[in-house]
């Protein structure tokens, strides 16, 4: 066992004798342990409430470092005070909202804390999302600025979001929670997805409710899922815990009130079939509940991109998604192979050697942008779809590239067109580059790539 697995262990909701057992057998050498990394790891995947609560019940704050035990005890407390904090702050957008009429459907952490976890010192966040319609959005500002708010960037931005399709405006108060306003699902995060599950449809399905004394909208338990695994992994591309626990929490709490048929059938017709799958078969592996595998089955409907088990059980899985770590991503396993790689397909592409600045970007571009990247091309389960994506995020207009990628689908799978996506950034437009370097590709598996 290494810290990620004790860290994994410490922040399961159903703590077993076998993970109390692992857990003990590590700690037996506790000078052995990187402590530093392992409370980075818990407070980085907001799991630390978890890991309190089960060293407390289950293991004994003697078996840890006295600093490390009161270091997690004083995360705890200081979540419990926000929280309590944060309830008036929420309260007192929701009645500003209220008083303009306007009834918010209200989701993830403001929502979760509250309503889903066991105790409102389990959840951490740190804003409001809100969804409301587009054409209440002039009503939902004015209201909020008569409570301190305004918006986080400039008026020439929010005119261009107002006429874009990114669908949500940041509002901040130095003195309180910062709160989002949405209105459609964000077509720069998930081009994929954006035409078939929208907020519309979200608000629409959902109930009136009341919630910290205010009339708002309740999302339906499928939608909640369905929204959590999107932003788990369209938006945070399997990196971050907790959004694990919320879908664990939310099935514990409606239980039998969820409709896995229903949930089944609009996955499938909104093209959420692929990325539900993957998100709830390693919730079941990671922490359960094994109650819904039958209904995880059903959704294994859509054709798989060659070698995208592989890929995704080296980011979705328990194991890695509790030790993706942004500021130790070089030190994950393969950084070098892949590194190579893509020095390797620029030259191909671009005749050059990446050095100097150029070389800075590319570092930057391998740590971040290639995992949202590829966590969007591999759950897209259309290829038109995926070409359409790849030819979106290579350069705007490139209607004859994205023409290319339909010819040549068959010789590419996730990591080539990441490979592909990066030289065609860095090189702009240079088609020829990229289908000499299909040819090579091509050639190099025993394949005669089409003329």
């Amino acid at each position: 066992m290494n810290v990620n697995d004790m860290a994994l262990y410490l922040s399961q909701p159903r703590f077993t004798e076998a993970h109390g057992a692992a857990v003990s057998e590590f700690l037996r050498r506790p000078e052995e342990i990187d402590w530093k990394l392992f409370l980075f790891q818990v407070k980085y995947h907001r799991t630390y409430p978890l890991v309190h609560r089960n060293v407390s019940r289950h293991v004994g704050f003697d078996k840890l470092p006295a600093r490390v035990a009161k270091l997690l005890t004083m995360l705890r407390h200081k979540l419990l005070l926000r929280n309590e904090r944060n309830r008036e702050h929420i309260a007192a957008v929701l009645a500003a909202l209220n008083s303009a009429g306007i009834e918010p459907t209200i989701w993830k952490g403001a929502f979760l804390f509250e309503a889903v976890y066991p105790c409102i010192d389990m959840r951490e966040f740190a804003d409001v999302d809100l969804i409301i319609d587009l054409e209440e959005y002039g009503a939902a500002k004015a209201s909020l600025a008569g409570i301190g708010y305004s918006p986080f960037r400039t008026r020439a931005y929010e005119e261009t979001v107002l006429r874009s399709d990114f669908g949500e405006i940041e509002f901040r108060n130095p003195d309180r929670l910062s709160v989002d306003i949405h209105w459609e699902l964000s077509q720069a995060m998930m081009f994929h997805i954006t035409n078939t599950y929208s907020y519309r449809a979200i608000k629409k399905r959902s109930v009136p409710a009341e919630y910290l004394g205010a009339r708002v909208r309740f999302m339906s338990p499928e939608d909640i899922l369905m929204s959590s695994a999107i932003h788990l992994s369209c938006k945070h591309f399997f990196g971050m815990f907790v959004y694990y626990l919320d879908l664990y929490y939310t099935i514990e709490k409606y239980g039998s009130g969820i409709d896995w048929d229903r949930l089944v059938k609009e996955a499938g017709r909104r093209k959420l079939s692929k990325l539900m799958y993957y998100v709830l078969h390693y919730l079941t592996r990671s922490v359960g509940p094994d109650s819904i595998k039958p209904h995880v089955e059903k959704l294994k409907r859509f054709p798989e991109i060659p070698g995208e088990r592989r890929w995704f059980e080296s980011v979705a899985s328990p194991a890695a998604c509790i030790s993706y770590n942004p500021s130790h991503e070089f030190e994950l396993a393969g950084k070098n192979k892949k590194i190579g790689a893509m020095k390797q397909a620029f030259r191909l592409l671009s005749g050059k050697e990446i050095s100097g600045e150029l070389e800075e970007f590319f570092q930057g571009y391998v740590v971040g942008f290639d995992r949202w990247y590829l966590s969007q091309i591999a759950l897209t389960e259309k290829p038109a779809d995926r070409l359409r994506l790849v030819a979106r995020y290579a350069f705007p207009g490139a209607v004859d590239l994205s023409l290319l990628y339909m010819n040549y689908e068959r010789w590419i799978d996730p990591l080539a067109l990441s490979l592909i996506h990066f030289c065609a950034v860095t090189v702009y437009q240079n088609p020829a580059g990229i289908r000499r370097w299909m040819q090579a590709a091509g050639s190099r598996r025993g394949e005669a790539a089409p003329a």
